[in-house]
């Protein structure tokens, strides 16, 4: 009875041990099996995110555009950027004096106005032929007014407006285009305005007889205002020597110059030649000299037999707008 007892509660011994042993053999099955699925998940979940990463970051291209070889044949060129070195060599300035001009005192000077261009064609040569720079007094509306003033600006003469004024003798006709005393400033402007723009290109007026209009102080008012808006100048011709034409041009601020000698009063060559003799002490005395004449042939003569004299004293011929420069 003893002895089975002991047989008996060894069995239940064993029986225990094994249970213990299987339970560890399923707990280590069931680890094996768990890190094996961990392991596979991980593994997907790394390719996952490699492939996600290459979608990202995967380069997006464009087809390239292609054009006419005849466009883009040839290679652009690069120029190199010159670059600028650190350090310099100063090079100072070069200083150099630079010399006081002193203005040239001028000499002497006369301008030869001619009178009374535009009636007819005669000694056109022979004035042409005269080596100075002469001005031309040209009257307004003649047949050939407008022939002058182109012709003699492209021989490089002065073009002056000679510009017809009523006389103290009612009879003589100082042909188209004249101004009277009796006008009013709306006439006179009118009149003055067309006589302008029959004689092309002036640079001043004078006055074509006029001995009653350049005494009448309201006249001249009415003409030098004109002038004055025209940039023009006057020059008195002093057919009167009373004349206010100069005074008035004066007070208003225009370019103003008068007459100092007429050379041909007398249709003489011998008597021009003297006057022209008279005009030399003139320049000598005053420093320079204004005469005037008229479009003739022993005028013209003369004037050429007495350059050389001017030339040998010094005297330069100018014309009037040299003169008003000074």
């Amino acid at each position: 009875m003893a002895k089975r007892r002991r047989s008996g509660s060894g069995s239940r011994s064993s029986f225990k041990d094994y249970s213990l042993v299987i339970v560890l053999a399923l707990v280590f099955l069931f680890g094996v099996w768990s890190g094996f699925f961990l392991a596979q998940k991980n593994a997907a979940w790394k390719i996952a995110q490699k492939k996600h990463r290459a979608h990202i970051t995967r380069k997006v291209t464009f087809p390239t555009p292609s054009f006419p070889k005849s466009e883009f044949e040839r290679p652009v060129r690069v120029e190199a950027i010159p670059t600028r070195p650190e350090a310099q060599v100063r090079v100072e300035p070069v200083v150099r004096e630079i010399p006081k001009v002193i203005p040239k005192k001028k000499g002497p000077r006369l301008a030869i106005v001619i009178d009374d261009f535009g009636y007819h064609r005669l000694y056109t040569d022979e004035f042409f032929s005269i080596d100075a720079p002469i001005t031309l007094a040209i009257l307004p509306h003649l047949a050939y007014s407008s022939y002058f003033a182109e012709e003699g600006k492209k021989r490089g003469h002065e073009i002056i407006l000679h510009l017809p004024l009523e006389p103290i003798n009612s009879q003589q006709d100082p042909g188209p285009g004249l101004i009277t005393t009796n006008m009013n400033p709306q006439e006179i402007r009118l009149i003055l305005k067309g006589d302008l723009e029959s004689v092309p290109g002036v640079t001043g007026v004078n006055n074509h007889m006029g001995s009653k209009a350049t005494l009448d102080r309201y006249t001249m008012s009415v003409i030098v205002e004109e002038l004055r808006a025209n940039g023009l100048f006057l020059l008195d011709s002093m057919t009167h020597p009373k004349s206010v034409a100069f005074e008035i041009a004066k007070r208003a601020g225009i370019p103003t110059l008068k007459r100092d000698v007429f050379i041909d009063n007398e249709d003489n060559f011998d008597y021009v030649l003297k006057q022209l003799e008279e005009t030399l002490r003139i320049v000598k005395s005053e420093g320079n000299a204004v005469i005037i004449g008229h479009i003739r042939l022993n005028t013209i003569r003369a004037i050429k037999e007495a350059l050389p004299r001017f030339k040998a004293a010094g005297i330069e011929i100018v014309t009037l707008k040299d003169l008003l420069s000074e």
